[in-house]
C-alpha cells in the first residue's frame, strides 16, 4: 500500500506487485523435486493470472494439481501478490513441448508439423535434444473391398529446431 499526502485528505492507493515468472517456475520445481511430476509451462499474465501446466512420466491426477495449487498458495502471500491461479496437466492434445514429454510417448503414433509446414504422421522412434526419428509407414494402393497393406517402412530423421509441433494421435477404435 502506497500512502499519498495531498493537502489535509491522503490517498491510498494500493501497489499491485506483477508476479515473477521465474519465481513461480522455481516454486513448481522444489515442490516436484524428486518426483515424477515435472514442469512443462508457465504463464504470467499482466493482471497477475498465472497458468501452469504439468505433466508426468506416469500420469497426471487431480490430486497432483490440488497439491501444487496448495503448495504455490503456501509460499506466495495473497495480501502482497493479488493473482488467480490455475494448475492443469498439459493434457493429451497438447502440442509436446519438452524433451522429457518426447521420450515418455516413444512408440506412439504423432502428428508432426514442420516450421516449413510439411506434415509427417508416424510413429514416434527415437528422440534426443536434437532430433526425432519417426517411423512412416507407406501403404500399396488397394483394390475397391481390399485393405492395404504396408509396403515399407521408413525413418525420418527430423531436428528439434525445425519442429513447429509435435502431438499426440489418439486411437479410439481400440
Amino acid at each position: 500500500m502506497v500512502l499519498i499526502l495531498r493537502g489535509r485528505s491522503p490517498l491510498l492507493f494500493y501497489k499491485k506487485f506483477m508476479i515473477n515468472q521465474n519465481t513461480i517456475e522455481k516454486l513448481v520445481n522444489d515442490c516436484f523435486e524428486g518426483s515424477e511430476l515435472f514442469l512443462v509451462s508457465t504463464k504470467v499474465l499482466p493482471d497477475n493470472t498465472v497458468e501452469i501446466y504439468i505433466d508426468s512420466d506416469g500420469t497426471v491426477g487431480i490430486d497432483d494439481c490440488a497439491m501444487l495449487n496448495l503448495y504455490i498458495e503456501e509460499h506466495l502471500d495473497r495480501d502482497i501478490e493479488d493473482y488467480s491461479l490455475t494448475v492443469s496437466s498439459a493434457g493429451l492434445s497438447a502440442p509436446l513441448m519438452l524433451l522429457r514429454q518426447y521420450k515418455k510417448h516413444l512408440g506412439q503414433e504423432v502428428s508432426v508439423v514442420k516450421k516449413d509446414g510439411e506434415k509427417i504422421i508416424g510413429t514416434l522412434k527415437e528422440a534426443d535434444d536434437k532430433n526425432i526419428i519417426v517411423t512412416v509407414k507407406h501403404t500399396s494402393k488397394a483394390k475397391k473391398g481390399v485393405t492395404a497393406k504396408v509396403k515399407e517402412q521408413e525413418d525420418i530423421v527430423i531436428a528439434q529446431d525445425e519442429i513447429s509441433c509435435t502431438k499426440i494421435l489418439l486411437d479410439f477404435n481400440l
